[in-house]
């Protein structure tokens, strides 16, 4: 019987239906097939020895859930094959056969039925020497493999004296059950022929005493193990303090091996083995979980190919890079905050996109946000030394657009008599965005406030070079640059609003980009400057 079941049922809802387990409705007549073999003698007339029937049987085979009773799977005839019994023709005094053995076939559920004659003819020349028989012991289940053989001698038409209780006994101890006895059967007494030309051969056969054992069909006596194992995938985690909880998933293996239940033996390369199976083909994808701070080897494991052999795979995790914030020399700064990278909330190996820069009392950033490229390898950020004058206006703006705008005017040390017609003395703010065309003009970073005198040159205050140095090095090209197009300078501007400039970047390349995509792109451009022009008409909060 085979062991493979349904993966998607659990193995102790089945039930097998054959013809030993009927049932289901399923009668023993509908689940047997039997082949009959016949050996007919004839030409000794009144003294031709009886027909010699023997038959083997197949067993249809249902597996058949327990609850419902729908039948799952349909086996077909078990076994496969079975040989038929070898069998010696009789000795008759006076006669000589044919044939000495006859039978013996490989037949399948679909064979007919096998007949088979023997032909008996008078001995024409007899002779009194010495004569010889054999008789030979036989395994049926492996398809009358002969086991020995003796053979004795006497005198023409004497009966055989041998007895073969010795060599029975010494079979059956060794794990073989008897079958059929053709020598001496219910005491039948043999004798030698009379022929020089005809030597009788006696069939005794045995079966090996061996059956399948599997899930469906245990011994007490054998190993589950030996038949139904299980394997796993085991995913570790290492690498910080409270790593998560190892991943464990389990493949069931079944297989059908042979034993000999009368000698207590496991029978290597029986005639029941089969391989070994799974309910599974592959181990199924592991994503690996988040943990804030750090980040892992990978995102995820994917399927892999079960083996009989656990498989252990160890995720390790290591920490997050920081925001080292350095002034124009490179130098750290003293003081400043150095944040931990944000782990990206989907993927595990990554940390966040945009990440924001922290804010350094007396300095300004070159970025606003940054996006780092190796996860655990710190980043500096460049920041500027601001240069406070006793009159300067500072107006803050959320670069994310999450909030309203904010600002800030310090009036400590602002003469209050201070002639407001004289425009050289008027603070204004600009604001240099960089935006990406690709995501609908999502904010990359920005300049931040930047605050002069009307006149004073916004170029001398701030420089694109390094932010769009360290975005091309992203895989950003710019677009199109407010600030920076026809190289002019810019200047602070009489205004009751901040001067705003942007500068679009892409990651698209200009070289494989078709018609339908130069479309796309210019549709988003007219889009972007829509939507720049109504930014300008925004009014920012003036905090008091």
């Amino acid at each position: 019987m085979d062991d493979k079941f349904n993966q998607n049922e659990n193995i102790d809802e089945y039930v097998v239906v054959d013809a030993n387990h009927p049932g289901y409705g399923f009668t023993e007549e509908k689940l047997l097939k039997t082949i009959t073999q016949t050996v007919h003698y004839v030409g000794a007339a009144s003294r031709n020895p009886q027909d010699n029937v023997t038959r083997v049987s197949f067993s249809r085979v249902y597996i058949v859930n327990k609850k419902s009773g729908k039948v799952i799977e349909d086996r077909g005839f078990q076994p496969k094959e079975k040989s038929m019994q070898l069998i010696g023709t009789p000795t008759l005094p006076g006669y000589i056969p044919d044939r000495v053995v006859v039978g013996g076939e490989k037949v399948t559920p679909n064979d007919l039925n096998k007949e088979y004659i023997v032909t008996f003819k008078l001995n024409m020349k007899p002779t009194n020497t010495m004569q010889k028989a054999k008789i030979r012991y036989v395994d049926l289940t492996t398809n009358n493999q002969l086991l020995t053989e003796d053979t004795v001698s006497g005198l023409a038409n004497t009966p055989i004296n041998y007895d073969p209780q010795f060599k029975i006994k010494h079979f059956e101890e060794q794990g073989y059950k008897l079958v059929a006895n053709g020598f001496n059967h219910n005491g039948d007494v043999q004798f030698f022929g009379s022929s020089n030309d005809y030597c009788p051969i006696f069939i005794i056969t045995f079966i090996s005493a061996v059956e399948a054992v599997n899930i469906n069909n245990p011994v007490d006596w054998v190993d589950p193990s030996l038949y139904h194992r299980k394997s796993k995938l085991i995913v570790n985690f290492e690498g910080c303090p409270n790593p998560p909880k190892t991943v464990i998933q389990t493949i069931n293996w079944f297989r059908t091996i042979t034993v000999n239940n009368i000698v207590k033996k496991v029978i290597p390369n029986g005639v029941y083995d089969k391989s070994w199976r799974a309910d599974e083909e592959r181990y199924q994808e592991v994503k690996i979980p988040i943990v804030q701070g750090y980040h892992a080897d990978l995102d995820f494991i994917n399927q892999k190919s079960v083996t009989l052999d656990d498989q252990t795979i160890t995720v390790q995790y290591h920490p997050n890079g920081h925001l080292i914030p350095v002034d124009e020399a490179g130098a750290a700064i003293q003081g400043a905050p150095t944040p931990q990278f944000e782990s990206d909330s989907n993927d595990a190996s990554k940390v966040k996109n945009d990440q924001n820069v922290p804010k350094v009392s007396g300095y300004q950033a070159t970025l606003a946000t940054v996006t780092p490229a190796n996860p655990g390898q710190d980043l500096t950020v460049v920041y500027e030394k601001i240069n406070n004058n006793d009159d300067t206006l500072y107006i803050n703006l959320n670069h994310d657009h999450e909030s309203d705008s904010q600002a800030a005017i310090d009036h400590e040390n602002v003469d209050q008599q201070t002639d407001l017609t004289d425009n050289s003395k008027i603070v204004q703010t600009a604001i240099i965005n960089f935006i990406d065309i690709d995501d609908h003009g999502h904010s990359i970073t920005s300049s931040g406030k930047l605050s002069g005198r009307v006149g004073d040159s916004i170029n001398d205050l701030y420089s694109t070079e390094i932010p769009l140095k360290v975005l091309k090095e992203q895989g950003y090209r710019v677009v199109f640059d407010d600030f920076n197009e026809n190289s002019e300078r810019q200047y602070f501007k009489e205004s009751v609003l901040p001067q705003i400039f942007t500068i679009g970047l892409s990651k698209k390349s200009s070289d494989n980009q078709d018609n339908q995509e130069s479309s796309d792109l210019n549709e988003e451009y007219e889009k972007l400057c829509q939507t720049r022009e109504q930014f300008k008409q925004i009014k920012p909060t003036i905090m008091e």
